[in-house]
C-alpha cells in the first residue's frame, strides 16, 4: 500500500498520548483485516481478545513510549526518562 494506514495510526497514538494525555488506546478491528492487524501489531497493539469476527487490541502509554524509544524516537525517551 501507500503507507496511509501506518501513518495514520502513528498521527492518532503520538496525538491520544502525547496531546490528550490518554494512558491507554483500545481498538477493534475484523479478524480478517490482516493488514491492518499487521499496522497495529507494529505500532505496538497487543490483542486482548476475539468475540466473533472482531479482535480487540490495546496500547498503553507506558508500552507506546518504551516501544518509540526502541524505533529511535529520542524525544520520547528522554520524555520517559523525565517522567520517572
Amino acid at each position: 500500500g501507500l503507507g496511509i494506514g501506518k501513518k495514520a495510526t502513528k498521527l492518532v497514538l503520538t496525538h491520544g498520548f502525547q496531546v490528550l494525555k490518554l494512558r491507554e488506546i483500545l481498538l477493534s478491528v475484523n479478524k480478517n483485516n490482516l493488514a491492518a492487524i499487521a499496522i497495529y501489531k507494529e505500532s505496538g497493539f497487543k490483542c486482548q481478545g476475539h468475540e466473533g469476527n472482531v479482535m480487540y487490541m490495546s496500547l498503553s502509554m507506558m508500552d507506546f513510549l518504551g516501544f518509540d524509544c526502541h524505533k529511535g524516537n529520542e524525544a520520547l525517551c528522554k520524555k520517559k526518562e523525565e517522567n520517572k
